[in-house]
């Protein structure tokens, strides 16, 4: 009986080791679960992420899952995209904490990574000034300070038809023209960045003073104008110009002799002008000394008259 008991006992004393160890495995699966979740929380952000809405005109080919940057740092992505009652695009982005909250003057705008795909869009902001009002969780970033970009669909859609055939022809021609000639077209986009620097210079200037401006072209649309009514006059001035320049270009052999002794005509010239004012100071004083003389000469010459013309009608023909 006794071996009974302690039979017994010998098996009750383990029963109660294990259900101690059963309530230390629940307690240390709970802790397990509570990690997971918090590494979770930690990882995805959960509720904690700081919500805006960013209000387009459109949505620029965005998708949710974009990236929204700040800087060029990825700090949040795209969870909504919907409509409000005016038509314009709400795009819903979950922002990481450490930058929110975003400031008003904050503006949004949609970049590309690159000019292929679908999902290659992001939306860049710019944080505002941390002096201005706060954003709310939830809050807005209005149409005025975003910017969508013009896809090339839609640009060439507002062309008609006629354009877009021009445009189509200038494309082809451009790369007939460049046909086998990279290594000058190389050459030549060295000076671009100058070109385009001087333009963008030669533009600052010119908006400075926007009156000025202005009437230049409008001066310049006056000219144009008043050419294109004489075009017919024009013409005939550039043909005209062509057969003078055809003529000058048929006496080229002539042209060439008078150019050859041109200088040595141009040297004499110049010592004949300088021995010439030796003479014009004679000269000076012989003019002095006829004035009192020519105040008789009219007289004379008018009396003269008569008699040379009675001559001229005496004399045989």
């Amino acid at each position: 009986m006794d071996s009974r008991d302690e039979r017994e006992g010998r098996i009750r004393e383990p029963l109660g080791d294990e259900r101690g160890s059963t309530v230390a495995r629940v307690v240390a699966v709970a802790a397990l679960v509570a990690a997971v979740a918090l590494a979770a929380l930690a990882l995805f952000g959960g509720g904690s992420k700081y919500t805006v809405h960013a209000v387009f005109d459109n949505a620029g080919q965005l998708v949710k899952g974009n990236e929204v940057r700040v800087g060029g740092r990825s700090v949040g992505t795209i969870t909504d995209i919907g409509l409000d009652d005016q038509a314009n695009a709400v795009v819903t982005m979950k922002v990481d904490e450490d930058i929110a909250p975003l400031h008003q003057g904050t503006t949004a705008t949609i970049r590309t990574t690159s000019l292929s795909g679908i999902a290659n869009r992001y939306i860049s902001l710019a944080p505002g000034p941390n002096n201005g009002d706060e954003i709310a969780d939830g809050g807005r970033i209005g149409v005025d300070e975003t910017r969508a970009p013009v896809d090339l669909d839609v640009l060439f859609n507002t062309l008609d038809s006629k354009t877009r055939e021009g445009l189509k022809n200038l494309i082809r021609g451009s790369g007939t023209w460049y046909a086998g000639k990279g290594t000058q077209a190389g050459e030549a986009a060295k000076y671009f960045p100058a070109f385009l620097s001087s333009t963008s210079d030669l533009t600052s200037e010119l908006a400075l003073d926007e009156q000025v401006f202005q009437r230049f072209i409008k001066d310049t649309s006056t000219t144009v104008t008043a050419i294109a009514e004489r075009r017919d006059d024009l013409a005939g001035l550039v043909s005209n110009t062509n057969t003078a320049f055809k003529a000058i270009g048929d006496e080229n052999a002539s042209l060439d002799h008078a150019l050859a002794v041109l200088p040595d005509t141009l040297r004499k010239a110049n010592t004949t002008f300088v021995n010439l004012r030796s003479t014009v100071d004679d000269l000076q004083t012989l003019v002095d000394e006829s004035k009192p003389a020519t105040r008789d000469l009219a007289p004379f010459l008018r009396q003269l008259r008569p008699w040379c013309t009675t001559r001229s009608r005496r004399s045989p023909t």
